[in-house]
């Protein structure tokens, strides 16, 4: 549902009954305390809104941030520095060890022979680079294990171009041992138009450095090199990769900044975003957006020179990428506040504005007057409250520690993924790609929500928000609503489904995207009619989970669902 600006009165009411003694606000801000802390909150954040300055530093002053690397560290201070500015009690704080410490430098790779030009690559991280530059000639891997053995002296010192399609393991086992005698000067692969990064820390650097370089070129560049080693065309290359491992352990930290709250300090609202990236690009989109928005609700917030009722907990995550380790080890670290915990707000799915947040029936009426004024602020970036069952758990942000381990009602905004997925964890992620106007909507959204939900009477009412697992549908994916892949004898293949469907509508009512399907799937009773289009043709398609163990839970809490709405009718 939509939030209707006519509930904005009510905000403003909630608001100024519980402002209370001020703490002093930066110098950049220092005004006179505000009658009106919710209006000034949103003035400012049309009038000086920072937080492409933010990330503009973020991304081009210090540049992408892996987990333990000299460039997290440098972020994560900075970030501490930034909040101690504006007035927080800021302070990093150990979450874990990774074994090594991973420092990309400058890499430059051409081609010398045939032509001459320059070649778009990446390599993993935490793994090693060439030690200067080197230029070799390129030669297939082989096919068989007759032609490994009649060309075995022609791959050392080589660049090895892997085929598309693989050898078998035992041909590739044999080419493995070979290249420990004679080593090549490393491996060629191809990836896609977009590089996509990953890495593992937790290989021993005895085993990293006897490794041959393996490099992933970007699909068109590796087609040439093969088009022309097929054509029996020499191909020559030239690498300089400075890849740095150094042994650890390497301490690693998440930053933890207070605004202490006036009347209810030991309760918190946090807010937060993974501070970390990968390397092979800025960091922007993921997650320099959701840092930044995170920072500047921070700064907007203390420049209104008034406490909140509760504590603001602005949180920054390392380790999310290696598997939400910072977020994993903070809940650890703070197993007894997490009882205190009215909220968490993860930000982490790029500049796309957000578009509000999926709640359960008992913290509806809460959130949505929280969230009311933005209404009416921006018609074209609407932000929206839905009801849901329960939490939704992605699991794969710093939202899900939260919901697994204390049960605490945190939420990953809903924003669409139109575009992200060209940017996330590739090459293509940088500064370039965010929108201005979409980020400062961001982070006022972001501040608009944190401010709101630490000035309410009372904590989120936590009724029935534990997640409930997500009605399957029996794909392998979506594209928007298209789908991508249809399993096998899952519900999907029962009622019909075919590759390249795309859904259009669930019980009537219309689906625009991933996240709109999965809510839409997941509410009301078992029996779903799905309309979808095949080609020219619309179909009308039923799927049926009356016989998924879950369904008795929903069905339970759909009645006590009634009976609160009974009990706490909406306006």
């Amino acid at each position: 549902m939509t939030i209707r600006p006519q509930s904005f009165p009510l905000l403003l009411a909630l608001l100024l009954g519980s402002a209370c003694a001020g703490i002093s606000a930066p110098q950049e801000q220092a005004r006179s305390t505000p009658a009106n802390p919710a209006e000034r909150l949103l003035e400012l954040s049309q009038s000086d809104n920072r937080a492409m300055q933010h990330l503009r530093h973020l991304t081009k002053e210090i540049g992408p941030r892996l987990t333990g690397s000299e460039h997290y560290d440098r972020a994560a201070q900075w970030c501490v520095e930034q909040f101690r500015a504006w007035g927080l009690d800021a302070h990093l704080e150990t979450f874990g060890e990774l074994p090594l410490r991973f420092d990309r430098g400058p890499q430059r790779g051409r081609e010398i022979a045939p032509k001459t030009h320059d070649l778009v690559f990446q390599t993993r991280s935490w793994t090693r680079g060439t030690q200067g530059a080197v230029r070799a000639r390129c030669v297939f891997e082989p096919e068989s294990a007759e032609e490994l053995t009649a060309h075995e002296k022609d791959y050392a010192g080589a660049w090895i171009v892997r085929r598309a399609r693989r050898p078998r393991a035992e041909l590739r086992k044999a080419i493995e041992a070979l290249l420990e005698k004679t080593p090549p000067a490393g491996i060629l692969s191809g990836g896609g138009e977009q590089l996509v990064m990953s890495g593992n820390p937790r290989r021993p650097l005895a085993e990293l450095m006897a490794r041959p370089v393996e490099i992933v070129l970007r699909r068109d560049h590796y087609d040439e090199i093969v088009a022309s080693l097929s054509a029996g065309t020499a191909v020559e290359l030239e690498f300089e990769i400075e890849n740095h491992i150094v042994e650890g352990p390497v301490a690693c930290t998440n930053v933890v900044a207070d605004l202490v709250g006036s009347e209810f300090p030991d309760e918190y609202v946090i807010v937060g975003a993974h501070l970390d990236s990968w390397d092979g690009a800025e960091g922007a989109q993921d997650n320099g957006t959701g840092v930044c928005s995170t920072l500047e609700a921070a700064r907007l917030i203390a420049s209104l020179g008034v406490k909140p009722r509760r504590t603001l907990r602005f949180v920054l995550f390392g380790g999310e990428e290696q598997g939400l380790l910072g977020s994993e080890g903070y809940v650890k670290t703070h197993a007894q506040e997490l009882p205190r915990v009215s909220a968490v707000l993860v930000h982490d799915g790029g500049e796309n504005p957000i578009q509000g947040l999926d709640v359960t029936y008992a913290m509806y009426a809460d959130v949505a007057r929280v969230l009311a004024p933005l209404a009416a602020l921006d018609r074209d970036r609407p932000v929206a409250v839905h009801e849901v069952m329960g939490l939704l758990n992605s699991e794969d942000s710093d939202h899900a520690p939260f919901l697994h381990e204390a049960r605490a009602p945190a939420f990953f905004w809903n924003q669409s993924e139109t575009g992200y997925e060209l940017v996330h964890h590739t090459q293509l992620d940088t500064f370039a790609t965010v929108s201005g106007p979409d980020e400062e909507h961001n982070a006022r959204v972001v501040a608009v929500a944190a401010f709101g939900l630490a000035q309410l009477d009372h904590a989120l009412d936590r009724t029935d928000s534990e997640a409930l697992p997500t009605r399957k549908m029996g794909v392998a994916g979506f594209q928007d609503t298209a789908v991508r892949s249809v399993l096998p004898e899952g519900r999907a293949q029962q009622a019909g489904w075919q590759d390249g469907d795309v859904l259009l509508s669930v019980d009537g009512v219309a689906v625009s995207g991933r996240e709109s399907l999965v809510r839409a799937i997941n509410q009301g009773g078992p029996r779903k009619t799905i309309r979808l289009r095949r080609g020219a043709t619309e179909l009308d398609t039923v799927l049926d989970w009356s016989d998924d163990p879950d369904e008795p839970e929903r069905s339970a809490r759909a009645g006590r669902r009634e009976a609160w709405l009974k009990a706490h009718p909406r306006p």
